[in-house]
């Protein structure tokens, strides 16, 4: 063979390598892709069900014959106001519809979490047995928000970071872009 075969032979192979990089490449984005998508869809419904699970330990605790009745009207208002945005698709994709919907239940969630950080230290200090194991199923159910928010965030970063990568843009994902649920989820002092 002569210099010029082998010249011919070489370029075909590097070539080949780079064509199998960027198949690969490609695979691994779109796949990644694709697993992030289903992550963000699966801690979407996770904060759901901690939020309408928080919003009604909030609703009981509304309830209790120990809590006032301007207490329990201003809790039972701010958690029935989360509750009707309960199914709100918080893997939402960045779409005005969407995000604004989205920016309606997270500020209704933070005001809940701002009037449940005024009372639940009220209640703490003049709770009786039954009372107190409301706030700490509360207390509870609240350190789950945190948590399944903080994850759901977490996988919305991931998702939008392979999305925007060098490969993601090559693989031409097209899944909708996720957006991440902010709200004030932080419990009263002395209780994290």
């Amino acid at each position: 063979m002569t210099w010029v075969g082998w010249t011919v032979l070489a370029v075909a192979a590097v070539v080949a390598a780079v064509a199998a990089v960027v198949a690969l490449a490609w695979v691994r984005a779109h796949s990644r892709a694709l697993t992030l998508n289903t992550e963000v869809l699966r801690t979407g419904a996770m904060l759901d069900r901690a939020l309408r699970s928080r919003a009604l330990a909030a609703l009981e605790l509304a309830h209790s014959v120990h809590v006032d009745p301007a207490t329990s009207l201003i809790l039972t208002d701010i958690a029935g106001r989360c509750l009707e945005a309960v199914g709100v698709e918080l893997a939402g994709v960045d779409a005005p519809s969407s995000s604004e919907v989205m920016r309606g239940r997270a500020l209704a969630e933070s005001e809940l979490s701002r009037g449940l950080r005024v009372i639940v230290p009220q209640l703490r200090d003049t709770a009786d047995r039954e009372t107190g194991e409301k706030l700490d199923q509360l207390e509870e159910r609240w350190r789950m928000v945190a948590t399944a928010r903080t994850l759901h965030n977490s996988r919305v970063a991931q998702a939008i970071g392979v999305r925007n990568s060098p490969a993601g843009r090559l693989a031409g994902v097209r899944t909708p872009v996720p957006v991440t649920f902010d709200m004030d989820d932080a419990l009263p002092e002395g209780h994290a």
